[in-house]
């Protein structure tokens, strides 16, 4: 047998696995991790380790890397379910007519390079002050019925930007779909047909109109087509050869090495006026492993990353050794770095932090570059969190974060569990079923299952922040009868969709987890996370666990939001607070309900998330969650319970809200239920 490749060398040109090369790459890595079982050392290979080798050293006790080789397997080449993916070509940027049919204020030109179908693509120069380019039908409209998706290829060069798309009719209707993020290299933009078909005739497309919000760099575009049946994501599949890991012996930063993205990192990027997004380095631009974190400037001011509430620490007296690696995607990347913790920041921690509670501002070199810190702390503080900030232009890349108490390595000593039979959450049209038994999701973000007790709710979905429960809050959870969405938003952010079967394995067979929460608003305009890329976790994740659903919360500003993210998980919701950003119109809160039905066709539950909060009447709680239900609603979260319990006239009312949709649970979930 041959000796496993890395992942760059089981893609052919256009990201398709090779069938009977992968088998023989299963079998290999199967055997490999047999032998990592046995005690085989890393002394004892003849070859630098490839992705797959480099997973089975890390992961060979659980068998992770065989199923990373089936889930990609599985996920290529599968059958059943949708058909194989149809296409048909609109444009192909051939000939000088193709040309012809472009219009818009952008420089337009056909070229040699970026092509996907055919020998050249269009190359789009965005240096004009808010670009547009438009596709014109020509004598005859597009007639999109039948299809699916509206597909094209574009590649781009420069940092990531967002584009919109207006769709325009010949009847003098327009669709809008906002912020979708094209990312550096080469992406598939796609746009939900379906849901153009709710404000314009698909059958008399006159129009396709795109632009971005700012000029920047140049976008090479291609194969511009219609689809239907099952989409293929593999492009998506990474393509590179990781580094070697550094793995710190009582490291206190939970995933400095960001293999999981920003999971157990937040982030925010408009401090100062500045305009900062956030992702990860691959390749040359990760120092150790697969990915670092990425903070992209494009506006400057400060941006940064820290560490999340559930990954702080706390420092006892004593010398610690604090080091990151970074470096700049070109010159004028400027950062600093301080602890952060107690309503204190930097220099207001000098009272427990003698020596280097953060640094100065300093240029950041575009070589990776080590940065080590002696910190003397001489009184007990915490929970700290670290901060690094960009405050230049360009992108900061950072990578293998440590934080070590010197003279003193701990490994965490893990308490053995008794097996646990793991949730089985099933679909079966708009009904949800745990454990054989319809449920009606009635939840709370943020709360603590004991203050539930007595109460009809009976879910939890922690803070959409990057964090992860503990097992023990779990076992509290499942103690009181409540069920727990886990949340994956950080690898997500970070545009690592391929990471979420790693990131359950430790949840997954617990009996408390309903299912998995892909993102919070991944149509958000700071932290987009593009359709195929929600959609390939969920295939993922449905190979690596068949016993849990996938689910999403889109914003509801637009209508085109819940269409685009529609189809890219199992159960869809959206979060519409009408006291908060609506002036108190209550009624938009139908109309978000009725968007998400048609928006699944009527065949999958959606759910709705809406306010429980002290600025709201009790009459107005009321309101709301019966106007999602009597839309077809199939289940109810709130944000929040801190909120919630601050008034004790609205947490009684959420209380009585939640034991009356209790009662009403069997007619809520019944099949025949017609709530029209």
């Amino acid at each position: 047998m041959h000796s496993p490749r890395s992942l760059a060398n089981l893609t052919c040109h256009k990201g398709f696995l090779k069938p009977t090369k992968l088998y023989n790459d299963i079998v290999s890595v199967y055997n490999m991790g047999r032998a990592y079982n046995a005690g085989v050392s890393r002394s004892q290979k003849t070859t630098q380790p490839s992705l797959l080798e480099v997973s089975a050293m890390e992961h060979a006790n659980r068998g992770f890397i065989v199923l990373l080789a089936i889930v990609l397997f599985n996920f290529c080449y599968a059958q059943g379910g949708k058909a194989q993916e149809e296409t048909k070509s609109l444009l192909s940027f051939e000939t000088s007519a193709d040309l012809n049919r472009c219009t818009g204020s952008a420089i337009r030109k056909l070229v040699g390079e970026h092509a996907t179908d055919g020998r050249r693509s269009l190359l789009i120069d965005l240096s004009e002050a808010t670009p547009t380019f438009a596709i014109q039908a020509g004598e005859k409209p597009f007639d999109f019925r039948g299809w699916d998706k509206l597909k094209l290829d574009i590649y781009r060069e420069g940092h990531p930007i967002s584009i919109h798309l207006r769709v325009h009719d010949r009847k003098g209707n327009r669709y809008v779909s906002w912020y979708y993020l094209v990312r550096t290299g080469y992406n598939v933009v796609e746009y939900s047909i379906w849901g153009m078909s709710s404000a314009i005739d698909i059958s008399q497309i006159d129009k396709l109109a795109f632009y971005t919000p700012k000029r920047s760099g140049k976008l090479y575009i291609d194969n511009v087509r219609l689809t239907k049946g099952r989409d293929d994501d593999s492009w998506l599949l990474p393509k590179i050869k990781p580094k070697p890991l550094l793995n710190v012996r009582g490291n206190l930063i939970r995933n400095g090495d960001f293999e999981f993205g920003l999971q157990y990192w937040g982030s925010w990027g408009q401090w100062d006026g500045g305009a900062y997004i956030f992702g990860c380095g691959m390749g040359e631009d990760a120092y150790s492993g697969t990915a670092s974190a990425a903070i992209i400037c494009q506006r400057r001011g400060r941006g940064g990353i820290f560490t999340s509430p559930s990954a702080r620490f706390q420092l006892k007296p004593g010398e610690y050794r604090f080091s990151f690696f970074a470096k700049g995607s070109d010159k004028g990347v400027r950062m600093f770095w301080q602890f952060e913790g107690q309503g204190r920041e930097g220099a207001g921690l000098s009272y427990a932090i003698r020596e280097n509670y953060g640094s100065k501002r300093f240029d950041v070199p575009t070589r990776w570059t080590k940065y080590e810190y002696r910190v003397k702390v001489v009184r007990d503080v915490g929970p700290l969190a670290i901060y690094f900030y960009s405050v230049g232009g360009g992108i900061l890349f950072i990578d293998a974060v440590s934080l070590v108490r010197e003279g003193e390595v701990t490994e965490a000593v893990a308490t053995p569990r008794q097996p646990m039979k793991p949730s089985k959450v099933e679909i079966r049209g708009t009904v949800t079923y745990v454990n054989g038994k319809p449920f009606f999701p009635i939840g709370f973000y943020n709360a603590e299952p004991e203050s539930l007790r007595g109460t009809g709710f009976n879910f939890i979905c922690r803070d959409p922040g990057p964090g992860m429960p503990g097992l023990e809050f779990l076992d509290h959870c499942y103690a009181n009868g409540i069920m727990v969405s886990i949340n994956m938003e950080g690898i997500m952010r970070a545009h690592l969709p391929w990471q979420a079967p790693e990131l359950i394995e430790p949840f997954k067979n617990h009996p408390a987890v309903f299912g998995w929460y892909v993102c919070d608003e991944p149509d958000h305009p700071r932290w987009t996370v593009p359709p195929p890329e929600m959609r390939l976790a969920t295939s993922l994740l449905h190979r690596t666990d068949p016993n849990h659903p996938t689910w999403t919360v889109v914003m509801p500003w637009a209508d085109s939001n819940i269409y685009q993210y529609a189809d890219t998980v199992d159960i869809i919701a959206t979060d519409m607070y009408p006291i908060a950003d609506y002036n108190r119109q209550l009624i938009r809160v139908a109309h978000a309900t009725d968007v998400l039905r048609r928006a699944v066709k009527w065949e999958r539950p959606v759910w709705m998330v809406t306010e429980a909060t002290s600025k709201a009447t009790p009459q107005e709680e009321y309101a709301m969650t019966y106007l999602a239900v009597t839309h077809g609603a199939n289940g109810i979260i709130y944000w929040n319970f801190n909120s919630a319990r601050r008034n004790p006239k609205i947490w009684n009312t959420m209380v009585r809200i939640s034991l009356e949709l209790k009662r009403l649970t069997p007619a809520l979930t019944s099949p025949t239920s017609k709530r029209d």
